[in-house]
Order: C-alpha cells, then sequence, then structure tokens
C-alpha cells in the first residue's frame, strides 16, 4: 500500500490544529460552567476546521476522531444527549487524545485508527449511536490492476469461455456445500483450492484477479489449518459467485471489472488477522501492506497507552 499521508503537510498544520483544538476547549469549559449555545457554536465551529485540515493531510484516523468529536457537540447542540456530563467528560478525553494521536502519527509515520477505537466507540455511545468494529475501520488501499487492452483481452480469450465458467461456478456451488461440518471438509477445500487456481489461470493480469487470488490464499490457509472454517467466511467466499454470473453475462470483457472493494477488503481482513500466515497469505500481506491496514493487539495496546499520558502542553 502507498503511503498516501502527507507527513509535510501535517508538519505545517499540526501547531494550527493544535491551537484550534485548545480554541474549542476552552469554549467547551464555558459550556460546562454556564451551558450557553454561543459556547458550543464556537467549540463546534473550531472541530469542524480541524476536522476539515485533517481531511486535507489524510489522516484518517484522527479525521474520524474528530469528525466523532464533531457530532457529538451536534446532538449536544440538538438535545439528543441524556448523559451531559458523561459527554462533556468524553469530549475533553478526546481533546487531550487527539493531539497526542497526531504527534505519534508524525513521529512513527503511521496511522492506525484502531488506537482510537475505545474512545471512538465511547463518542457514539454518547449519542445513542451504534459501535464501529475492527472491520469498520480496516481500510488497506486494494490498488487496482489496470484493465487488459483488447489485444491482451484476445490472448487471454479460452475458446470455451462460457462453459469453464459455468463448469467453475457449479464446482464452487458443490465444494462450498460440502464445507459444513458433517461432510469431507478437506476434500471440498481441494475442490475449492481448484476452482480459484483455474480462475487464477483463466483471468491472469486482469483486475478481477485480485479476487480469485485473496481467495485461493484464504482456502490455501483453511486447507493447513491457519484460518478457521466459519459461516461467515464461507458466506463471503460464496460472493464470488456473483462475479463469476457476470462474467458469464459479460464475457471476457468482464474481466477488466474488478470485484466490489467491500468484498476484497472483508476476504482481506481475515488474512491480515491470521496468527500463522501461509506462505501465500504472508505475500499478500506484504503486496496490501496489511500489518499497517491491521495492526496486532499487543502493538494497539501499546499505542493506546501513549495516549494515556499526558500532552506535551502538560508536561511543560
Amino acid at each position: 500500500m502507498v503511503d498516501r499521508h502527507d507527513y509535510v503537510a501535517l508538519e505545517w498544520v499540526k501547531d494550527e490544529i493544535a491551537d484550534t483544538l485548545k480554541q474549542a476547549r476552552v469554549a467547551l469549559e464555558g459550556y460546562a460552567r454556564q451551558p450557553a449555545a454561543q459556547a458550543l457554536a464556537q467549540c463546534l465551529e473550531c472541530i469542524h476546521q480541524v476536522h476539515g485540515s485533517l481531511l486535507m493531510v489524510e489522516f484518517y484516523g484522527a479525521a474520524l476522531l474528530a469528525e466523532e468529536m464533531e457530532k457529538l457537540v451536534v446532538a449536544l447542540q440538538q438535545g439528543r444527549v441524556s448523559q451531559l456530563d458523561e459527554a462533556l467528560r468524553l469530549l475533553q478525553q478526546a481533546f487531550n487524545q487527539l493531539p497526542l494521536y497526531l504527534d505519534r502519527a508524525h513521529s512513527a509515520r503511521r496511522d492506525w485508527p484502531l488506537v482510537v477505537l475505545p474512545l471512538l466507540n465511547d463518542l457514539r455511545t454518547a449519542r445513542g449511536e451504534a459501535l464501529l468494529s475492527e472491520t469498520s475501520l480496516f481500510s488497506p488501499d486494494l490498488h487496482t490492476l489496470p484493465e487488459l487492452a483488447p489485444a491482451a483481452l484476445a490472448h487471454l480469450r479460452p475458446a470455451e469461455w462460457p462453459h469453464q465458467i459455468l463448469a467453475l461456478r457449479h464446482a464452487l456451488h458443490d465444494a462450498l456445500q460440502g464445507l459444513l461440518p458433517e461432510d469431507d471438509m478437506r476434500a471440498n477445500l481441494e475442490r475449492l483450492a481448484d476452482v480459484f487456481a483455474q480462475l487464477e489461470s483463466l483471468c491472469q493480469g486482469a483486475p478481477i484477479n485480485a479476487l480469485w487470488k485473496v481467495a485461493s490464499a484464504l482456502v490455501d490457509g483453511m486447507l493447513r489449518g491457519r484460518v478457521a472454517n466459519s459461516p461467515a467466511l464461507r458466506s463471503l467466499l460464496s460472493e464470488s459467485d456473483k462475479e463469476l454470473k457476470r462474467l458469464l453475462e459479460q464475457g471476457i470483457e468482464g474481466v477488466n471489472q474488478p470485484a466490489p472493494d467491500d468484498l476484497i477488503t472483508s476476504l482481506l481482513f481475515y488474512i491480515a488477522k491470521a496468527e500463522q500466515p501461509t506462505t501465500k497469505m504472508l505475500a499478500l500481506k506484504t503486496r496490501y501492506e496489511l500489518d499497517e491496514a491491521m495492526p496486532d493487539a499487543a502493538m494497539v495496546d501499546e499505542e493506546r497507552a501513549r495516549l494515556a499520558g499526558p500532552d506535551r502542553d502538560a508536561m511543560r
């Protein structure tokens, strides 16, 4: 994954963001002492400015935290917060953690939204919103392959394209049905591995091939006992049938359309979380830089501990 974060731009705006956050904090403290619409409006305006700056420099984790702060202040304005003291406490906590998170992102050259997930969920709970999951913060750069030129498509086109795709659809259905606990799991995993291997060969170099490579690596992990056979994973693998149906309808030209990002991302999540990845899975972890997109629990805990400390102003 190409690092899209602009660390130079962050250096330019970091002090401005810190100053604007101080103004927002002062306004919120004034509101806490004596509730007034003007103080809350000033707080919201400052947070909105910070949110825009963070979006500009593409620091997703910090921008997400600022967005949740902004939404909670709006909820306060609209009287949609049942626990006022708790909401104010959480906003103060966010004012403490956001500058620390930015400092760390700048010095360590990494932006991990998972680090602030507990605070994000606390802010969401304060306004009655559903919690975020790890999956929702997992966003690897999929860097889709370019489309194949007409000459390359003609070279790729097999003589029996529709029949091959139809046969692979049937094999996919049968193998997935056979992954139930009472059936011969290994034999069906081997059939599934063969289906995705054939699809990799048929679609070599095309954008759709990213799906077959990821699915193939996951099945390899299942065969080697590194990835658990679960209903959720089977459901995701079965989603690939929609792509096979599309390839039947569109012909060889359909390989130039990539699979949905949500499907690829959800499958990659299983690879990122695997504790003992296979060689195929390791290759994809490297290709998509999944360790950056999904750091391990120990590293996340360490970063969260850093955010629990005082910020630079408090140290001075």
